[in-house]
């Protein structure tokens, strides 16, 4: 696992589309044992492939089209269950590109302001929780 080329080799594999088990079953490429066994002690090489993979996602994105196009009134709902987990996955290991955005911002008209509210003229307090229940602290 230490030939320069072969990571290479693996990484195009991985960045065309093709999952890590798929490309460890080539005859070229090494085992899934000694890839994860590398990635476990080189930080290195796993950032590398971490990088490889998120680059992965978007060869997979890119299928969902095609998938979503070939549907048929017979069989859309397996297509898209197809559709979902690659896009789950996609937000997993690309989440910068694909994940969920959550946005804590205001805007010009609403910008974030702590607000303090009063009942007959007195700040509330946060309240803590105890057993369940709201207990003034």
């Amino acid at each position: 696992m230490d030939d320069a080329e072969a990571v290479a080799r693996l990484c195009d594999l991985l960045i065309c589309g093709m999952s890590m088990s798929e490309a460890c079953a080539r005859d070229d490429s090494p085992s899934r044992t000694a890839v994860y066994t590398k990635m476990a002690a080189d930080a290195a090489f796993r950032a590398t492939i971490a990088r490889a993979r998120e680059a992965q996602q978007h060869a997979i994105i890119d299928e969902t089209i095609e998938m979503a196009d070939a549907a048929t009134p017979e069989d859309w709902q397996v297509v898209k269950l197809r559709i979902w987990a690659r896009q789950w996955r996609a937000a997993k290991l690309a989440p910068r590109v694909y994940g969920n955005k959550v946005e804590m911002a205001g805007s010009n008209e609403n910008p974030l302001t702590l607000l303090i509210q009063e009942v007959q003229g007195r700040a509330l307090k946060p309240a803590q929780i105890v057993d369940g229940e709201a207990e003034d602290t």
